[in-house]
């Protein structure tokens, strides 16, 4: 805790370790049928609220049946708590086997959404034991389940979308017109000019009003938190592509997911390479980079993806750097070259509606040596590269579906992982998501986290 980084008035926590079986995840396999895991929600964010757990497959009451039945088994009578009358209390031995398997039903629920790397689900379902009971009985039930190994994921999974959702703006804004960082939720935070990204060369025979319904300047700011640099991107693009329609957003997390595919990062010196095959979820992978005397490095990467059932998708890298680590030991260090140092870590938000779709991406870099840079070197330095960076990031967005390798990809969908970025499209219709309108209350995921936290 005491990173500022992410939003303007928000502590950041570290990421969870999550290099589970040697660093590498069981690769993905959807749940076929009906998922029992199912459960409908309302969506609020309060301390004994639950975010929204729509899915796939008609509704089922497995898991509100299991939450509901917790609530009854969780009552003074069924406990042992204070206000148990003697013959309450002597019908307590039952009760806790009655309270044992309505655990045991609740976390067969849990699992079969982990099973599904539906983590938001996951946590919601955990969320609805929890609601109805009082603090004590909620620090009592989680007592119950936490040691759980599926539970310990199901946290260590919240744990990232808790501190991605904190990327967000704040939800209360400065009325200041000269502080435009304050004016977007971002109080604290200096803001650079806007880039305009003109995208009509990309998009040869589009509609004239195409590049008119949205805005699609992207706009960065920066932050100087101890010491660590903190850089945020944040615009608007399109829904769908203007004359093949096709999916932007599946566009953009195949640029960021499809790593051994990516030509336009001029200081790489050899093309990315995975270190497993990729799952919906998960991927890992080894860079090379060098610019010449000042730096020749590799770094190896993970990246973690997570999508809610009320239109967001959230994508996570971070570095490896734990000499324990089987990747780090395995992975060869060609001569001249170092393992980069550092502990980046870099949170994307992607938050869909009808015609648009926002994206937020915070990068937390950690200074050396507890470096520190001006700000007006900064902002000298951000300004010159900025606008270069942008524009070669969406004219790798607007060619990607001409290029077979990616349509290919695409196509065959191996993970599910573009499947269920339409799914999170479509999820993201029924929101009322204006452009640039992403704050932390915009989503309900990674609630289960902060309850938890609130438990200590």
């Amino acid at each position: 805790m005491g990173c500022q980084c992410c939003s303007g008035d928000v502590d950041h926590t570290d990421l969870v370790a999550r290099n589970r079986d040697e660093g590498f995840p069981e690769p993905y396999q959807p749940v076929s049928g009906t998922l029992s895991y199912n459960v409908s929600l309302s969506l609020s964010h309060g301390v004994n609220s639950v975010p929204s757990a729509a899915s796939s497959g008609p509704p089922s009451q497995k898991g509100l049946d299991a939450c509901k039945e917790m609530e009854d088994c969780q009552s003074p009578a069924s406990t042992g708590l204070p206000g148990a009358s003697n013959d309450e209390t002597n019908q307590q031995e039952s009760s806790e086997d009655e309270v044992g398997q309505k655990h045991s039903e609740l976390l067969a629920a849990v699992s079969e959404a982990a099973k599904d790397q539906e983590w938001c689900v996951a946590e919601s379902i955990i969320l609805a034991a929890l609601n109805p009971l009082t603090l004590d009985a909620q620090k009592e039930f989680w007592s119950r389940i936490a040691a759980d190994p599926v539970v310990k994921d199901v946290i260590s999974h919240s744990e990232i979308l808790w501190d991605a959702r904190r990327t967000l703006a704040a939800s209360a804004v400065s009325s200041d017109p000269k502080d435009k960082a304050a004016a977007l939720g971002y109080a604290g935070w200096t803001m650079l000019p806007p880039v305009v990204v003109d995208m009509a060369p990309y998009f040869p025979g589009a509609p004239p009003d195409f590049f008119t319904k949205v805005d699609t300047s992207a706009t960065m700011m920066w932050r100087l938190d101890g010491e660590t640099l903190c850089i945020k991107v944040l615009g608007d693009a399109p829904a769908e592509h203007p004359t093949l329609a096709k999916s932007f957003p599946v566009a953009l997390v195949s640029m960021l997911s499809e790593v051994d595919l990516n030509k336009f990062v001029p200081i790489f010196t050899a093309q990315p390479y995975f270190l497993a095959k990729p799952t919906r979820e998960f991927s890992t992978w080894v860079e090379q980079s060098k610019i010449r005397f000042i730096l020749s490095e590799i770094a190896i990467l993970q990246m973690t993806r997570m999508f809610s059932s009320d239109g967001a998708a959230v994508l996570v890298t971070e570095k490896i750097l734990d000499e324990n680590d089987e990747r780090m030991k395995n992975v060869h260090i060609p001569k001249g070259y170092v393992v980069r140092p550092g502990r980046d870590k870099i949170y994307t938000v992607l938050g869909f509606s009808e015609e648009h779709f926002t994206y937020v991406t915070t990068a937390l870099i950690p200074l050396p040596g507890g470096a520190k840079i001006p700000g007006w070197i900064l902002n000298t330095l951000l300004s010159w590269l900025f606008p270069s960076i942008v524009r070669k990031i969406f004219h790798e967005i607007g060619t990607i579906f001409t290029n077979d390798d990616y349509t290919t990809r695409h196509a065959q969908d191996e993970t599910g992982l573009y499947a269920r970025v339409r799914k999170a499209e479509v999820d993201g219709r029924n929101r009322d998501c204006s452009p640039g309108n992403l704050h932390v209350d915009s989503f309900a995921f990674g609630l289960l986290a902060e309850r938890v936290a609130s438990f200590k």
